[in-house]
């Protein structure tokens, strides 16, 4: 059993491919979690995460970097999606939607999901966590995905903080999210709420 920490009552909302890598480091480490992507076969690449922990968003497989694919899946599903995280995040104050500013179904959705949630869920909190594109290596649809993305959620009212990471600060972005998920779970065991 969990002490009365930040983290027991935190819940990890990991959207598309980017999301699922960041993070699977919670999901392992006993945070509530739940993964959601319009791609079957990400999913499926999540191979230590159980099933019933896996959302897809139906009609879709994979955006491809496609935004306005991505915010109508969104929009047709956002009642199955809400009540997903009703389902398998209960009694969280805080959620941490993380998800890539240059892809297709995280890129789409991160403000509006921080909206809903807010909206929806009784939060004290919703933070963003969102991944920069490697500048070097991605292509510009990800880069232009990113600069819009990033417009969204700045014009966002709902508290909770936005962390970003970027990609070209480590050439392994493994690293990054590694270094991320020590940090931030330190923080969070530590009882600390003043990073949101």
């Amino acid at each position: 059993m969990m002490n009365d920490t930040v983290k027991s009552k935190s819940g990890i909302l990991a959207i598309g491919a980017g999301g699922g890598n960041v993070g699977e480091p919670f999901y392992k480490a006993d945070y509530a979690s739940l993964f959601i992507n319009s791609a079957k076969l990400d999913l499926d690449s999540l191979v230590d995460v159980d099933e019933k922990y896996k959302y897809h968003i139906p009609g879709g497989e994979g955006c491809n970097k496609d935004r306005k694919k991505s915010k109508e899946l969104f929009r047709k599903d956002i009642e199955n999606i809400i009540n997903e995280i009703k389902e398998k995040l209960p009694g969280i104050e805080y959620l941490f939607v993380i998800g890539s500013a240059g892809g297709g179904t995280a890129s789409g959705i991160l403000a509006s999901i921080k909206r809903i949630a807010m909206n929806e869920l009784g939060l004290k909190a919703c933070i963003i966590v969102t991944i920069l594109p490697n500048t070097k290596t991605e292509s510009v649809k990800a880069l232009i995905n990113a600069y819009e993305t990033l417009a969204e959620i700045e014009q966002l009212k709902e508290p909770g903080a936005t962390i970003i990471l970027d990609n070209d600060k480590n050439a392994n972005k493994l690293r990054i999210n590694e270094m991320f998920f020590c940090y931030l779970d330190a923080l969070l065991t530590n009882n600390s709420s003043s990073v949101l």
